[in-house]
């Protein structure tokens, strides 16, 4: 699943529309902003974002120009979820959100998922 979402994320980073226009052309309108959002389970959120939201603020330091916020929680077939929501521009935007899955799989990958039905 991380790689599937890796993918995406280089998809959406090299996205046409950032190129310049040639001569006589009309100018290309500035790019949509693009805005991700990754679920985090309950259980493991605390452990992605930090004390104080110390791994977020990490993140975005090291990627200047991201920006990551958290989503309040919502209610999904397997229990309660969150989700962090990445906006920014290109490389910086695709670098947080590298930055962020390998910080869900490192901290979620050993949360037990919620069972059905009982």
């Amino acid at each position: 699943v991380a790689a599937g979402v890796l993918r995406i994320v280089d998809h959406l980073a090299n996205e046409p529309g950032n190129a310049q226009a040639s001569e006589g052309s009309v100018p290309p309108s500035p790019p949509l902003p693009v805005e991700l959002r990754l679920v985090v389970p309950d259980d493991g959120f605390g452990r992605v974002v930090g004390k104080g939201k110390a791994q977020l603020s990490t993140i975005e330091e090291k990627c200047a120009g991201s920006t990551l916020t958290i989503a309040p929680k919502v209610s999904a077939g397997c229990g309660v979820v969150q989700a962090i929501t990445i906006t920014g521009e290109g490389e910086a935007r695709a670098e947080a959100v590298r930055r962020l899955v390998a910080r869900i799989i490192t901290c979620c990958s050993a949360v037990p998922l919620a069972r059905y039905g009982g």
